[in-house]
């Protein structure tokens, strides 16, 4: 651990934090630049990646203002997208399901979203999210074998992992605890579409509709 500790990357932990998380209402980390690094280093492609030292940095920090906020009227929401990245590094999942499991004493709770399901269910911490999550809201699936994985894992009945192959964009179902089911369809305002949808045909058919120019995102 030299380098971490005296050599080129000790400034990583020898100083504090220039983020200062409690000034914001909203702070967003962008981890692609991160992502990609790691996914160089795993090609063989870079010298080495440190996406795992800042996953580790990035999770303390986290956990370092919950504690901090304790007390606070205002609840801390943490959501982590494309999870099974996240994930990947050793010790996150454990540090999460440790973290999730004293949110409520600080008044906080955790998100998690991934579109991978196949490869987390495939990993070694696909139990944990089982373990740590109280609501679970699943979208269509396409893969069967999949839908009979998140069926052993989170105990659907045959027809809850039937409907998750056949319902259409916006459906899906909601666990709440271990029993309660929930069917859900998600319906958005027309007008408000184009904030919300990625696919740029669609967006460009909804302005079409609504009589309105799609302007260029400078």
């Amino acid at each position: 651990i030299r380098e971490y500790a005296v050599g080129i990357y000790a400034d990583l932990f020898n100083h504090r934090t220039t983020v200062d998380l409690s000034r914001e209402p909203i702070v967003f980390f962008g981890l692609r630049s991160l992502r990609e690094e790691d996914g160089k280093a795993s090609r063989g492609d870079g010298r080495g990646s440190l996406a795992g030292v800042v996953m580790w940095l990035l999770l303390r920090a986290l956990w370092t203002e919950i504690v901090a906020n304790a007390g606070s009227r205002q609840k801390t929401h943490v959501f982590i997208d494309e999870l099974k990245w996240v994930l990947s590094f050793k010790g996150a999942a454990r540090r999460l399901e440790t973290m999730c499991r004293s949110f409520p004493k600080y008044s906080a709770a955790l998100y998690l979203a991934t579109q991978d399901m196949k490869s987390l269910l495939a990993s070694a911490e696909s139990d944990v999210i089982a373990n740590i999550t109280s609501i679970k809201f699943f979208l269509k699936q396409e893969n069967a074998s999949v839908v009979r994985q998140l069926g052993e894992m989170f105990d659907l009945s045959d027809e809850e992992q039937d409907d998750l192959l056949r319902v259409r964009k916006g459906e899906g179902l909601l666990v709440l605890g271990d029993r309660e089911r929930i069917p859900l369809f998600n319906a958005v305002n027309p007008a408000q579409l184009a904030v919300y949808q990625s696919n740029a045909e669609q967006q460009q058919a909804v302005a079409v509709a609504l009589n309105r120019r799609l302007e260029p995102v400078l």
